[in-house]
């Protein structure tokens, strides 16, 4: 919990205008990569646990998708103004906001790691990964952490973050990681 708050937190920072949404995406992919490498799920390298899809079985969801007058806004695959609507990415299906990062989006940052029996039994056999450790994982089915963000010309605002005080956001991000 610790480590994905973490990694949601620094990839709310890296959010700026201009920003290819999908490059955030794959930025979280290789900070959750980070992540299962440094808690020794995976035993490769950050990298090459990115490069051979072993994140997506982890991480099988877009970092977010817009919020509008739905829940789930649809405008995230209309890239430009035409209003043509965009395919999804070849890797990323699930991906919901295809477009460049504009003033004034919301849209929410949900990063997760998780352990779904149905998508890890599709992971390679002849990658290195500590089975016994994720095994004992599969009973907590995984984790995600979801703030909603208001890009500002000035910066990005931290819509759920905001509406706690210090010291309840302090005892979220005490929780330990294990």
């Amino acid at each position: 919990v610790a480590a994905v708050n973490e990694a949601q937190q620094a990839q709310i920072k890296a959010i700026e205008i201009g920003v290819e949404y999908l490059s955030l995406h794959e930025e979280m992919h290789r900070r959750v990569a980070n992540i299962l490498v440094d808690l020794d799920f995976i035993r490769c390298s950050a990298e090459a646990a990115f490069e051979h899809r072993l994140t997506d079985a982890f991480f099988p969801h877009g970092l977010g998708h817009l919020l509008g007058l739905q829940t789930h806004d649809v405008g995230g695959h209309i890239p430009k103004s035409d209003g043509v609507e965009c395919f999804p990415h070849e890797r990323f299906q699930s991906l919901r906001i295809l477009r460049k990062i504009e003033a004034n989006m919301v849209f929410t940052i949900e990063p997760g790691i998780y352990f779904i029996p149905s998508l890890l039994d599709k992971l390679p056999r002849n990658i290195d990964l500590n089975w016994e450790k994720i095994e004992r994982f599969v009973r907590y089915g995984g984790v995600r952490i979801e703030d909603n963000v208001l890009v500002t010309a000035n910066g990005v605002e931290n819509l759920t973050r905001d509406a706690f005080n210090d010291a309840e956001l302090d005892e979220i991000e005490r929780v330990p990681a294990t």
